[in-house]
């Protein structure tokens, strides 16, 4: 699916904003957090809506909520052979090449885990570790959370991360 920086960046808000409390979130929200007219936010929703990504929630309480799909379209992002991701370790760069990002549990962010498949040098990465990957290629999605487990093999790492946030740019 080929989204706009825009889109990208305001359905990031809404990810964070409904992540942080599991409500919809108004569209007066969205457009001060992407420093957005209120009716650009609308018509933006309008298109997210059609493509599936967000429902509109009616009422004095309502707003919207992302769907399924929405978190779908950042599961498993495959990557270019020649595209890395940076992976940090308490603000340290491990040099290193993610070669995919898979979201487990991406209905729930709250107990989302990214598995990340990592070539190089991850011997510095052990569970409990506060690590940052990305920001990937097509989403320019940030991932940050904790190692939660590491398994090594001959083809590179296997990263388990117990997501806390999942950021996209608001540009």
């Amino acid at each position: 699916m080929n989204l706009t920086s825009r889109d990208v960046g305001l359905l990031g808000a809404l990810l964070d904003n409904y992540g942080e409390r599991d409500y919809p979130v108004s569209g007066a929200e969205l457009a001060e957090r992407t420093d957005q007219h209120r009716s650009n936010v609308s018509q933006q929703m309008g298109t997210l809506k059609a493509l599936g990504l967000v429902e509109a929630v009616p009422g004095a309480k309502g707003g919207y909520s992302p769907t399924a799909k929405a978190y779908e379209e950042l599961d498993d992002q495959r990557l270019d052979t020649d595209a890395s991701l940076t992976v940090t370790r308490e603000h340290d760069r491990v040099e290193s090449v993610v070669e995919r990002v898979r979201f487990t549990d991406v209905n729930r962010p709250d107990r989302c885990t990214a598995v990340v498949h990592v070539r190089g040098q991850t011997a510095r990465l052990d569970v409990g570790d506060p690590v940052i990957v990305g920001p990937t290629p097509c989403a320019r999605l940030a991932v940050t959370g904790v190692v939660s487990a590491v398994d090594a093999d001959g083809d590179g790492t296997e990263l388990r991360v117990d997501v806390s946030r999942l950021e996209a740019p608001l540009d």
